[in-house]
């Protein structure tokens, strides 16, 4: 079958898109299966979540909008042809458009409660039970959806806050025009140009799904079930007139005064003219402007420099606005415009200006020394600030690094301020010294700018260097852990939690996998620092016996990053990585990780940092090496979970004098086991996936890091009594030094493994007579022919086997005493 595409062919009447005007507009006319529903003047393009000329999702070329008189509106003869077909959505099959281009339409409602705009459609419903459908919506969570609820109300939705509905109600199965506008939080909705209900919410999440949806919610849900036509989004509210008017195919007003109702304006607080935008809707009459006056409290702070007069059909024109600033702060104005409009001669235009004065700028967001080689000496870059403001001069008070040293930056200079439209330099230097790996601090320049007092950059730089060649053991490096949270953050997860003992609230370890909302881009458990100060610490010391600070030069941390960031606000953050003084409670060496605000819920990819923690080690002896990792300063004002840096797969190596002084730490480091992914070091961890813990692999001569080697052992039938018959045997291999002595049961204990060798008859117990071990190993063709280093063979015999007369089992147990 041959897939049709089709754009839109749109009637759109001339209008110059700006605050409160046209801001998209779908006349639904599609008459066959296509791909793509497209509003061709604004760019923004539908995609069909269900494309099926059948109940499965859209039926195209569906009869539009009849003549006739519905409420406040009249439909002509004339204006049912012009509306053309509509789009039938089938709620069960899923029917909808998503629009992926949000930067034409975006933050309508916001940000916060500051946004204005009228959404409206002629539809035909036909909802059969208590839901809700949307006509256009952003994406749940958060955002907005206007649409129609519980078979027959309107409904506007404010995501995570509430839901409106009308008292009065709706008609179902045949065409009404349903008209919804938003004005800083006031909501009023409208049934055919007849105002039906309003209402105020006083709080508004700001949308952060970046889709819209026509006929359901931006990322699916709530399907609209029924026709829709002639959707229209003003970027401001229209009043009822205009509301009734813009129901009808344009040209019918004329002629037609198009003007924002509201406009927010920014001045740095130097005198300024605006031009403020408006247009002729109309298709054929002159739109003429008779006079522009002022109101409102500020009047005196504002002038009228000029107007267009006279404006053609579908062309545009200016109002000049002089302003003359009064200091910081805001200040309004109405704009009282005398027109020919064939609907209302007299429209006023709330003018808001917000001054900000001084303005500061900043040539970089962040500053970055790039990769240097090892040793590389005193390095200088330089920040401009520039003075945009456009009165007052800019103090800078300070520039200080936030971090807790070690970090190697410093401020070496800055100017004390700066006249409008100056510029000056702060001088930063870093000087690592023999220090090596990933820097990061942060940067906060305080000044008297009225935009940002406290401008805060990051500055980072990369020394290379050489990681540690002995690996440490990391218990839970990858922090997943059943049950890993802060409430119980200690053995045998590893990991000590300074939040422990709080709600759950203080919850740092969380699932990131799939569907779970909770950090996207992790597939498992990891490690979460939210908004509070805390640690995780883990005494390395108790983990790989013989480690102390006095036998340790430099140690190496590495693990994987990332920011989840749910809020605007939430800024750059930091985490200490600490070599800690376990015995004596003090940072032995210490590096701050920057963690760059990547913007909201931005960045999702795990993302790699590494450095190298030198220090004297004549000045300790024994004392306990811990790693602790540290929230710190500056903490987010944002909710517990809204500002959450993530690390995972953590990984510690050293240089020095230290060697594991155990037996299995020996092993595991000989084995590969140097505790980072995949390569686990914990006697209970499990590399392979093989079911045999390290332990196990251990105790009988194992390869941890091989699936098919769980243990060197084999069951042999052989005569070792020499009167011909066969016996049960179990050879393996133990540590070398295990000795094997007992009665029913030989037990022995050697390297911190105590053996037990059982038999039995039944399975019912094992307490039937297991002798050995033999003189001479039974070593069978399916074991190599020596063990591997460090192991030897032993075989033991189950007792009253002679001839092998009946079941027999013979098992091996191995724990740590």
């Amino acid at each position: 079958m041959k897939t049709c595409i089709h754009i839109l062919s749109l009637f759109i009447a001339a209008q110059v898109v700006s605050r409160a005007e046209l801001a998209a507009h779908w006349s639904m006319d599609e008459t066959t299966h296509g791909s793509t529903i497209a509003d061709s003047v604004h760019g923004l393009a539908g995609t069909p979540t269900a494309i099926a000329l059948d109940s499965n999702g859209l039926v195209y070329g569906q009869p539009s909008v009849a003549a006739g008189t519905y409420g406040a509106i009249t439909v002509t003869t004339t204006d049912a042809a012009k509306f053309g077909t509509s789009i039938q959505f089938v709620r069960t099959g899923s029917g909808m458009f998503q629009i992926g281009n949000p930067a034409v339409i975006g933050d309508l409602a916001g940000p916060g409660l500051s946004g204005a705009f009228t959404v409206m459609a002629w539809v035909n419903a036909s909802i059969s039970s208590s839901s809700n459908q949307r006509i256009f919506a952003t994406g749940a969570p958060n955002g907005w959806g206007v649409g129609l609820s519980n078979v027959d109300r309107v409904l506007f939705t404010a995501f995570g806050v509430s839901d409106q509905r009308s008292a009065v109600a709706s008609s179902n199965n045949v065409w009404q025009h349903v008209a919804y506008t938003w004005n800083a939080g006031a909501i009023e909705a409208f049934i055919n140009g007849v105002s039906v209900f309003t209402a105020t919410v006083s709080n508004f999440n700001d949308e952060t799904n970046p889709q819209f949806g026509i006929g359901g919610n931006g990322n699916g849900g709530d399907h609209f079930n029924g026709r829709i036509d002639e959707l229209k989004i003003y970027d401001g509210v229209l009043s009822p007139a205009e509301i009734a008017a813009a129901a009808l195919p344009a040209g019918e007003i004329d002629p037609l005064l198009v003007v924002a109702t509201a406009i927010v304006l920014d001045n740095n607080g130097a005198p300024q003219t605006f031009s403020i935008p408006f247009s002729n809707g109309g298709s054929t009459e002159t739109l003429t402007v008779a006079s522009v006056t002022l109101g409102g409290f500020d009047e005196d702070l504002f002038t009228v420099e000029g107007f267009t007069e006279s404006v053609a059909p579908g062309e545009s024109g200016s109002i000049g606005l002089g302003f003359t600033p009064f200091g910081n702060g805001t200040f309004e104005v109405d704009l009282v415009i005398a027109s020919n409009d064939a609907i209302a001669g007299v429209k006023t235009v709330k003018i808001t200006v917000h001054v900000t004065d001084p303005v500061i700028a900043v040539s970089a967001g962040r500053v970055d020394f790039g990769e240097l080689a090892g040793n590389p000496g005193p390095q200088t870059m330089a920040v401009t600030l520039t003075n945009e403001g456009g009165s007052a001069p800019l103090d800078i008070y300070d520039a200080i690094f936030l971090g807790q040293g070690g970090n190697g930056f410093r401020v070496v200079s800055k100017p004390e301020f700066l006249e409008p439209g100056e510029s000056g330099d702060v001088v930063i230097e870093f000087d690592p010294g023999s220090a090596t790996g990933d820097f990061g601090d942060l940067m906060r320049i305080e000044t008297n700018a009225a935009n940002t007092p406290n401008l805060v950059l990051p500055v980072v730089a990369k020394v290379d260097f050489s990681a540690g060649t002995a690996p440490v053991g990391v218990v839970n490096g990858d922090f997943d852990a059943s049950g890993w949270n802060s409430l119980n953050g200690t053995s045998p997860h590893g990991w000590a939690n300074s939040r422990a003992a709080t709600s759950a609230n203080g919850f740092y370890g969380q699932g990131g996998g799939t569907g779970t909302g909770e950090t996207p881009g992790l597939t498992s458990i990891a490690a979460h620092f939210q908004s509070y100060a805390g640690y995780y610490e883990q005494n390395l010391s108790l983990n790989n016996p013989g480690l102390a600070a006095g036998a340790v030069e430099a140690v190496t941390v590495t693990f994987d990053r990332v920011y989840r960031n749910d809020a605007a606000t939430n800024g750059h953050a930091m985490l200490r990585v600490s070599l800690w003084d376990a015995t004596n409670d003090a940072e032995i060496a210490g590096r701050d990780v920057v963690f760059e605000d990547p913007g909201v819920r931005a960045g999702n990819d795990l993302t790699p940092v590494a450095f190298r923690l030198s220090y004297d080690a004549s000045a300790y002896e024994n004392e306990e090496i811990a790693l602790r990792i540290t929230r710190i300063p500056p903490l987010l004002t944002a909710g517990f979970s809204q500002a959450t840096l993530v690390i995972d797969n953590v990984s510690v190596a050293v240089d020095g004098d230290w060697e594991p002084s155990d037996a299995y730490s020996v092993w595991a480091l000989a084995a590969g086991l140097d505790g980072s992914p995949g390569r686990e070091s914990g006697p209970g961890d499990d590399p392979d996936g093989d079911g045999v813990l390290n332990f196990d692999e251990f105790a009988f001569g194992g390869d941890p890091l091989s699936g098919t080697s769980g243990g060197v052992s084999a069951v042999a039938a052989a005569d070792t009594t020499g009167d011909s018959q066969p016996e049960l045997i179990l050879t393996l291999a133990v540590r070398a030094d295990a000795a094997f002595s007992g009665g029913l049961s030989p037990v022995a204990s050697a390297n911190g493994v105590s053996y037990a060798i059982e038999g039995s008859f039944d399975l019912v117990g094992f307490n039937a007579a297991v002798e050995g071990p033999l003189a001479v190993p039974v070593v069978p063709a399916s074991l190599p022919a020596e063990p591997p280093a460090g192991y030897k063979y032993v075989s033991f015999r189950l007792a009253e086997s002679n001839g092998l007369p009946g079941k027999g089992f013979l098992r091996a147990r191995a724990e740590i005493p």
